[in-house]
């Protein structure tokens, strides 16, 4: 009988434990750079539905009614406005405050009344 293993052996062994150290460094890299741009969508959502529910809340600071006219716009400082409550709250995106916010024209809703679309972009 011999003892020890064979070129062979060693060979199929070394290859698989390689392959098996390659697919744990793809799944844990692979993953990191997911979570990372996930952050990224969720740190967005995050800031509209703050502005969303800000400008819901107090409308009265981000929108006036232009009587001349029978249309909706924003205040002067509405951007302005929003922008320092994210600041004040702390918002980031990406661990960073490098974003701006856009103020979308306002509409009126087709077919119901009383109803205003106010459209928001991050940048």
């Amino acid at each position: 009988m011999k003892k020890g293993l064979t070129v062979i052996e060693v060979l199929i062994s070394f290859s698989v434990a390689l392959i098996l150290v390659m697919s744990l460094y793809a799944i844990i890299y692979g993953n990191s750079k997911f979570n990372e741009i996930n952050q990224y969508y969720i740190d967005v959502n995050n800031i509209i539905v703050f502005l969303s529910n800000e400008i819901q809340n107090n409308p009265s600071l981000y929108i006036e009614y232009n009587s001349s006219n029978n249309t909706f716009s924003y205040t002067t400082q509405a951007n302005e406005k929003l922008m320092g409550k994210l600041y004040l709250y702390n918002y980031k995106i990406g661990g960073k405050k490098d974003f701006n916010i856009e103020l979308l024209p306002i509409k009126s809703v087709p077919n119901i009344q009383n109803v205003l679309e106010v459209g928001i972009s991050v940048i």
